[in-house]
């Protein structure tokens, strides 16, 4: 018998949590916590004038294949967020598929690292992406969520608002 109450681990299930890499069109193919692939299909509607594939739309594939490469890698209970993201464009897709194959190349305690190479239909290199996602665990979530509804010792307003949302703590580090 098959448990069905864990965690998502098809490329549909994964996918699913995703609604906008659904709109976009992108399809998962491989998911296991070594390699995530996915891919999008060149159309004129992803496109810069001139009809190459829009380079938000190549990053939104990578971002979309390196975030399930790094929940696949999670501990337990744990989510994950894009801190940092890396894109650099080889080549112009102007037909076919944009193909992504995403690897872990970190696994610590607070950080992933993936790297994610892009090709076109013939195997040429168009674009290669490294980000770094946070683990988020319980314990730091309930930590963010705490720090939000009250002040802390040493934070005024003086100090900088976070423009990205992330916990007080963060820019409190980055700050001192």
């Amino acid at each position: 018998m098959t448990d069905t109450s864990g965690p998502p681990r098809s490329p549909h299930q994964l996918l699913a949590l995703m609604p906008y890499a659904v709109a976009l069109g992108i399809e998962l193919h491989e998911v296991t916590v070594t390699l995530v692939t996915g891919s999008l299909a060149w159309s004129p509607e992803r496109c810069t004038a001139g009809g190459i594939l829009h380079g938000g739309a190549i990053m939104s594939l990578a971002d979309t294949v390196g975030g399930v490469c790094a929940f696949l890698n999670l501990p337990q209970g744990a989510n994950t967020a894009t801190i940092d993201s890396t894109t650099r464009l080889y080549r112009p897709l102007r037909a076919g598929t944009l193909n992504a194959s995403a690897r872990p190349v970190h696994t610590g305690r607070t950080t992933i690292v993936v790297a994610t190479d892009m090709t076109d239909d013939e195997g040429h290199l168009v674009a290669q992406t490294s980000q770094v996602q946070a683990v988020i665990t319980s314990k730091l979530a309930s930590r963010c969520e705490e720090l939000s509804s009250s002040r802390i010792e040493g934070w005024n307003d003086s100090m900088p608002a976070d423009p990205g949302g992330r916990c007080p703590e963060v820019v409190i580090n980055e700050t001192t």
